[in-house]
Parts: structure tokens; sequence; C-alpha cells
């Protein structure tokens, strides 16, 4: 059994620790009108974040030792909260017709739910934006982790893959496989000559970059 199955193992293990743990607060918490009940009370809740952070742990060893194969529900919506929501078509600031979450490729039109919007946007994301990262990651030897992975394949949505390409800032930053380099080039593209659009794109880039090196 390697790592990632040891570790799947104890997660199962750890979440039904902490649904007992859940439990034994809400029984407690019925029960807090007298000393007693108000100690018993604390010691569940004690006993509860302890098992929080137990999960957690779990979650992120499994998380290390899993394959990235697509857009985690996280990095999805990191892309949604910055690209926004408009259910009928518009044109952008460039002129483009878009609808979504910044869905530029037809069939466009009609009003859209945040449902339809959503899964377009993962779609997209994953055969078009986070694909090309993988690919390079896997040819030069880069080992990413799911939220490594999931800030690339918003900035990749955001400016397209050819950003990734040999000559480029974050191409070659991640070609030389430093990490904290690759997280560093995240701040190259925040447009700072551009006061119209800088504000937004540098909460963008802070925000992908502190994903990466989450």
């Amino acid at each position: 059994m390697g790592v990632r199955e040891r570790w799947q193992a104890r997660l199962r293990t750890r979440r039904g620790l902490l649904a007992r743990a859940r439990a034994s607060v809400v029984y407690w918490g019925r029960r807090a009108g007298s000393p007693h009940g108000r100690a018993m009370l604390a010691e569940a809740r004690a006993r509860y974040a302890l098992r929080k952070r137990q999960v957690a742990e779990a979650e992120r060893v499994v998380d290390r030792h899993s394959p990235v194969s697509s857009m985690s529900d996280r990095g999805v919506a990191l892309v949604a909260g910055f690209e926004g929501f408009r259910a009928r078509p518009y044109h952008d600031a460039k002129g483009v017709l878009t609808q979504g979450y910044g869905e530029t490729q037809p069939p466009l039109g009609g009003t859209w739910s945040r449902t339809y919007a959503l899964g377009r946007l993962r779609r997209r994301l994953n055969d078009n934006y986070l694909a090309p990262v993988l690919r390079l990651a896997k040819s030069i030897g880069l080992s990413l982790s799911q939220n490594e992975a999931d800030a690339l394949g918003s900035l990749s949505y955001n400016l397209g893959p050819g950003i990734f390409d040999r000559g480029r800032t974050m191409g070659d930053a991640m070609r030389s496989k430093n990490k904290a380099r690759i997280a560093d080039a995240f701040l190259v593209y925040d447009e700072p000559n551009n006061p119209a659009v800088h504000a937004g794109l540098a909460r963008r880039r802070r925000a992908e970059r502190a994903l990466f090196k989450r």
C-alpha cells in the first residue's frame, strides 16, 4: 500500500471521528445548563477542533500524493469570482462577445444560469487552460500540487496558455522548476502601467500566488 492509499484510509477514519465529535458538541450543547454540562461541552469542542485539524492534515497529504488531472472546486471558484457572472452576452473591454464567467467561445446567447455557466467554465478550464500546464509540467518533470495547478490554471484562463512558452517569464520560471521563482512570476502579469486594470489584476495575481504557495 502506497502513501496515498494509507492516508486515504486514515482520512476516512478521521472523518468518522470528526462526525462523532460534531455529534458530541451538539449533544452537550443541549445539556450546557449545568456546570457539568458546560465542562463536557468545552471538552467536546476541544476534541472537535482537534479532529478538524487531523482531517485537514490528512487531506493535505492525500492531495500532495494525488496526481492532478483537473481543476478543483476551489480553483474553479477562484476563477469564477474574479471573472464575474453575466447571464446574457455582452462585449468585454476589448470588444469580445462574452457570457457567463468570461466565456468567449460559441455557442453563446440566450440567458444562462449560474450552474450552466460554471459547468462551461469547468470544462474550458480543464480542456483548454489547465491541460497545457499539466503537459508542460509532465514534460519537464515538475510535480504540481492541486493548489499549484489551480493557480496556474487561473492564470492561463486569464492570459492564455501562451504565457507558458519558452522565453516568457512564467514559462521560463516553470522550466527552472524553482517553486519560489514560479510564485514570484505571477506578480509580473498585473499590468502596472495600465491604471484602468492594474488594481483588479493585482488582486487576482496576489490571490493566485497565495493559492500556489498554500
